[in-house]
C-alpha cells in the first residue's frame, strides 16, 4: 500500500527504501544483477527498518488448510463412541483450529509476538508429542461385556 509498519511501529515509505536502493545502485559493486542479495544484506543490516520476506506464506496457507482437514479424519468413528455433547465439542475445536491458524499468520506478517509464534510453536509440538505416545501406547480400549 506504499507503506509498511516496522516492528517498532514506525511508519517506512516505500519512497523510502526505493531511494536506498537507488543510493545502492550508483555504487559499481552493487550495479549488477548479482549485487540483487548484496542489496538484501544490506537492506536487513540498516537499522531503520526491518525486511522480512514472506516467501512461506503460501506453504502456510497450505498446511494450514491440510491440517484442517485432516483433524477431521476421525470423525467417523468419533460419532459411533461419542456422546453427542463430545461431538459438538469437536466441532467447536475444529473452528478454533482455524481461528488459531489465521491469528497466527495475521501475528506472523505483522512481526507482532515472534517469541510467543515460537513457544507457542514448542507447546503444540510438545502436545503432539504426549498424543502419539497415549494414543499409541498409553490408552487401552475399554472391553465391553
Amino acid at each position: 500500500p506504499g507503506l509498511r509498519v516496522n516492528r517498532d511501529s514506525s511508519i517506512i515509505l516505500d519512497v523510502t527504501i526505493s531511494s536506498l536502493i537507488r543510493e545502492y545502485r550508483n555504487q559499481p559493486e552493487y550495479a549488477n544483477a548479482a549485487g540483487v542479495r548484496k542489496l538484501k544484506h544490506l537492506l536487513r543490516r540498516d537499522p531503520r527498518f526491518y525486511v522480512n520476506e514472506k516467501k512461506n506464506l503460501s506453504i502456510y496457507i497450505g498446511l494450514a488448510i491440510f491440517s484442517s482437514i485432516l483433524i477431521t479424519k476421525d470423525e467417523f468413528v468419533h460419532t459411533q463412541y461419542c456422546l453427542a455433547r463430545e461431538n459438538w465439542l469437536h466441532s467447536v475445536l475444529f473452528i478454533l483450529h482455524s481461528v488459531t491458524f489465521i491469528a497466527a499468520g495475521a501475528l506472523w506478517l505483522q512481526e507482532i509476538a515472534p517469541g510467543f509464534l515460537v513457544i507457542q510453536s514448542i507447546f503444540v509440538a510438545l502436545f503432539m508429542v504426549y498424543q502419539i505416545l497415549y494414543w499409541n501406547w498409553i490408552w487401552k480400549p475399554k472391553i465391553l461385556a
